[in-house]
């Protein structure tokens, strides 16, 4: 973990564990090796008795048990697998005749026989061979007799030639056999290694079930550390910490054993294991209570108190903590004697000679053995002691490390909730329950509320109890480097998976000026239901602005994200002169290293262009124009002008912008259904103003939108967007395809339409507005400009005396005709991708040899250095076997879930990989402009100083908000200890 305070790291502290451990460890294995050397002195007076085997009736009834264990899930497997619970249906859909046999009945079989060959298993009668559920686990079994004269081995050339619907439903049910290694013999099927990502969830897996059996046996010591408790005598499992256990990295929990541990030594058993000796040493011998009356034997006699104290010569006594008394036998034990000894004497085998047990145990005290097992008993019980210390204080680790894990997932998810929302983390100060401290603090003093854990870490950090809070400036830094990096991980994972990708790009600076590259990736998931996906990477800052530069830039962030770039199948940019020239662009540089990487225009770009060509090519436009951002600049200079306007009008008024085209529209629908509203406001400010200049400019306003041609161009002006407006929003959609973009491209057939008619009906709408607010139909001619003669042989052009005509002329056709033209040469890049891989979208109706052309074609033009993606001549060949589809006008994005939904990859894979290179391609950069509103709200002018680092991580974040949700905490806690730097 990672700190901002001084103080003890965790690794040390676990470090720390580990040696505390390995002394534990040392000492247990003293203590064991002590043992064995001691009971190999007796071995050869006293054997060990042996282990008691079970009888062969105890074995085949073991043996039975575990054939019916197997045998049952084996059914279970495959009662799951089919469509009923306990029942397996009679028939089929189709009328094939399956078994019908219930669970119970299926248990009651006799048991199968094996052939010679060991590899199949066949019933008592004359039943179908199915794989043994010893050595066959992978593929499906169908354990239940099928009564059939068909033979089914697993072998297919065992196979009939003809096949009966019960043999076929069983082969089809148990699935092909798939070749193992048995026997010596090398595998035939591939071993698949598990990937990077498999091998980390399986050790941490295999690290989380150690750390749990690590605290069981760590809080069962901890509870169980006095003597008094005494575990229950018929409990069968005994804990214990031996040498190896104690230094490997997890604890034992529950040894079983045959061997009970009861409080009575008469019940001990005998031989003792080491087991059962650590456990009696650490819970001592048994202490009879001081008011226990002891039973008396035959002639009056009885054990007394006074032979657990030994008188010395001074009369002092002293207790003989030695020994113990046994309620069942009413006798007495030396407790070390009876551990270690293997001497058959009174104390060991229980003394009741009570005439002469005062002579006895002051013989005992005084003899050899019994004093050396006294000083091993001693000796044994403080290095259990010992040991316990140190299990004591590796506990107190676990659980402090438990509680800051437990503190570090909740500040994880305060710092993906805020940068979810794009909002700041941090304030004017860094203190707890202070007024300006933050959106990060204030969320911890909200969960600390409601959250235990989080409550009891803020009173530590109040106190001054623990030096280290984790609520600072930099950790929270660290936190948001951590979450992004595994944001991206995450991300360029699900990249590889999918193999084929396309790039999407953007420039755009921030407030301090600093230009950023925005870097997409969209690629087609590979699952059941494929969804087309547009991943942000991050910002790139951009030194220079070059294509080559630029290239470079966006390929050295590949190399560093391991994808290879040889994958990419398409790139999208805008239409800047940097990214989109032909020679020294990013898209040519990309496409010199590879050719197989389709450059496709912004369609939704393509088209603001077409309207700025258009607004261009006749002054008539310009000056439209102009009026119109003249009249949103005088109301929206003064808050009374605006509330005289929104009196009289109920759309407001909009600013135009240059590059958004749904602005434009909006900012004309005002004019088009609300210009009588609009008019008389104008002459209200001209009425009630008192600036001469505001005067005059109302004034020209109101005498320039009452005019008739001011009409007629706000009617011109307003079917075009409309109509191209409609175009543009579905270009913006991250699923769109290539072939759904080409043939929005009617618009152009619509422009010619309305080129034909427009005039007319346009002059129409005119026409009421001007009878809505009252004016005259009057179109003026405005005064021509002559121009001098160039040559005598010119002549000036002839004037257009008509004002109608003179307006069609010169600004309905020039922007109609500039906005046609513009749509074929901008649109003619995409609608060049769209012919190499239109054989997708219209294969239903080629004739064959055409196909097959542009089948090789496709598969030409994705070949590259001896490397191919699809064979064109089996793409053609899969095309006209493919079946009948469920529409005749499926885009690729549906016939790609069509085919993953009936599994048809396995049969059709040229048409499924060209399908998932189509998908990929990109045909609009709308997802990059979101990117850019998203550094708006993230780097504002009071963050400012935020560093790039930081604004690519919180901006992965917010713009990636599924995929944070799919990281685990621990993940990130990893990875934030493992880049700990402190």
């Amino acid at each position: 973990m990672r700190s901002t305070d001084t103080g003890q790291r965790p690794y040390q502290m676990r470090m720390r564990a580990a040696n505390l451990a390995g002394v534990a460890a040392r000492v247990a294995t003293k203590t064991r090796i002590w043992a064995a050397d001691m009971e190999c002195q007796q071995e050869e007076q006293y054997p060990k008795a042996k282990r008691k085997r079970p009888s062969g009736a105890q074995y085949r009834k073991r043996r039975k048990e575990e054939e019916e264990r197997r045998r049952r899930e084996a059914i279970l497997k495959y009662l799951e697998s089919s469509s009923t619970a306990n029942e397996v249906p009679s028939t089929s859909s189709s009328g094939v005749p399956v078994c019908s046999e219930s669970l119970d009945e299926m248990m009651h079989r006799p048991a199968a026989s094996y052939s010679a060959d060991g590899n199949t298993r066949l019933t008592t009668d004359s039943t179908l061979p199915v794989y043994s559920d010893v050595t066959e686990t992978s593929s499906p079994v169908l354990p239940v007799e099928v009564k059939t004269d068909e033979p089914s081995a697993a072998d297919p050339a065992d196979w009939p030639s003809y096949l009966g619907d019960t043999v076929r439903t069983v082969v089809v049910g148990r699935g092909p056999y798939q070749w193992q290694q048995e026997k010596g013999e090398y595998s035939k099927m591939k071993i698949k290694r598990p990937s990077g990502a498999q091998y980390r969830k399986r050790r941490k897996q295999e690290e989380e079930r150690h750390t749990k059996h690590r605290e069981a046996i760590l809080k069962y010591l901890v509870s169980s550390s006095t003597t008094d408790e005494v575990p229950s005598a018929a409990s069968s499992y005994v804990p214990f910490c031996s040498a190896p256990e104690i230094s490997s990295s997890a604890f034992p929990v529950e040894m079983q054993t045959d061997e009970p541990c009861p409080v009575d030594p008469a019940d001990w058993p005998s031989p003792l294991t080491d087991i059962v000796r650590t456990e009696l040493v650490r819970r001592g011998p048994y202490q009879v209570p001081p008011d226990f009356v002891f039973p008396k034997r035959d002639g009056a006699r009885s054990c007394q108190h006074l032979y657990f104290f030994r008188t010395l010569k001074n009369g002092e006594k002293i207790k003989r903590n030695w020994l113990t008394y046994s309620n069942k036998n009413n006798s007495l034990f030396c407790f070390c004697c009876k551990l270690f000894s293997t001497k058959s004497i009174h104390l060991i085998n229980g003394l009741t000679d009570w005439k002469n047990a005062t002579t006895l145990l002051n013989s005992h005290d005084h003899s050899p053995d019994h004093l050396k097992y006294l000083a091993s008993w001693k000796e044994f019980e403080l290095q259990l002691k010992a040991a316990e210390t140190v299990v004591k204080r590796e506990m107190a680790i676990v659980q402090e490390e438990k509680r800051w894990r437990a503190v570090l997932a909740r500040l994880i998810a305060i710092v993906q909730s805020l940068a979810v929302r794009n909002m700041a983390l941090r304030g004017d100060t860094e203190k707890l329950y202070c007024p300006s401290n933050g959106n990060f603090l204030k969320e911890v003093e909200l969960l600390a509320q409601f959250d235990p854990i989080m409550k009891d870490h803020v009173h530590r950090v109040k106190s001054e109890y623990s030096h280290l809070s984790y609520l600072g400036k930099h950790i929270q830094n660290e936190l948001v480097e951590c979450i992004g990096a595994k944001v991206v991980a995450t991300v360029v994972q699900e990249i590889k998976q999918s193999k084929y990708f396309s790039l999407i790009l953007g420039c755009t600076p921030d407030v301090n000026h600093t230009e950023h590259l925005s870097v997409l990736i969209r690629i087609v998931t590979l699952g059941e239901d494929p969804q087309v996906k547009e991943h942000f990477m991050g910002f790139l800052e951009a030194d220079e602005f070059t294509g080559q530069s630029l290239a470079t830039l966006i390929l050295q962030r590949l190399d560093d994200w391991q994808i290879s770039f040889d994958d990419c199948r398409g790139q999208s940019y805008d239409n800047g002169a940097n990214m989109r020239g032909k020679s020294q662009g990013v898209q040519a540089t990309l496409l010199q290293k590879n050719p197989r990487a389709f450059f496709v225009p912004c369609g939704a770009h393509t088209l603001n262009l077409v309207v700025a060509d258009a607004a261009k090519s006749s002054n008539d436009a310009m000056g439209f124009l102009g009026v119109l951002q003249k009249l949103f600049s005088l109301f929206s200079g003064s808050r009374h002008r605006w509330a005289i306007l929104a009196k009289h009008v109920t759309i407001t008024l909009k600013m135009s912008s240059e590059t958004r085209l749904e602005n434009r529209v909006e900012a004309l629908k005002p004019l088009r259904y609300e210009m009588s509203g609009v008019r008389e406001a104008l002459l209200e400010v001209r009425g009630q103003t008192k600036d001469p200049v505001i005067k005059v400019e109302a004034q020209f306003l109101a005498e320039e939108v009452g005019s008739f041609r001011f009409l007629l161009c706000t009617v011109i002006w307003y079917d075009i967007l409309n109509k191209i407006q409609h175009v543009s929003k579905v270009l913006q959609s991250e699923t769109l395809q290539v072939n759904v973009a080409v043939s929005l491209l009617e618009a152009e057939i619509a422009l010619q339409n309305y080129r034909a008619t427009g005039f007319v009906a346009a002059q129409s709408s005119a026409k009421d507005m001007c009878e809505e607010m009252n004016v005259e139909e009057v179109l003026t001619l405005k005064r021509l400009r002559s121009t001098d003669r160039l040559s005598s042989y010119e002549s000036p052009d002839e004037p257009e005396h008509d004002a109608l005509k003179n307006l069609e002329v010169n600004f309905f056709n020039m922007v109609v005709d500039s906005a046609i033209f513009a749509v074929k040469e901008r649109f003619q890049t995409l609608g060049d991708v769209e012919k190499k891989f239109g054989i997708l979208s219209s294969f239903q109706s080629l004739p064959h040899q055409e196909m097959i052309e542009q089948a090789e074609a496709l598969g030409h033009a994705l070949s590259c250095g001896g490397q191919s993606d699809l064979d064109g001549r089996e793409l053609a060949q899969e095309l006209k076997n493919l079946p009948d589809l469920p529409s005749q006008t499926m885009t690729a994005l549906e016939l790609l879930k069509f085919i993953q939904a009936k599994q048809l990859s396995e049969i059709y894979p040229n048409l499924w990989v060209a399908l998932r290179i189509v998908v990929t391609l990109p045909v609009t950069v709308a997802s990059v402009e979101r990117s850019f509103s998203k550094s708006n709200l993230i780097k504002t002018y009071l963050r400012s100083t935020m560093c790039q680092e930081r604004l690519s991580s919180l901006a992965v974040m917010s713009i990636n908000p599924d995929v944070v949700g799919r990281i685990s905490c621990d993940d990130v806690i990893e990875d934030l200890v493992g880049g700990c730097q402190r």
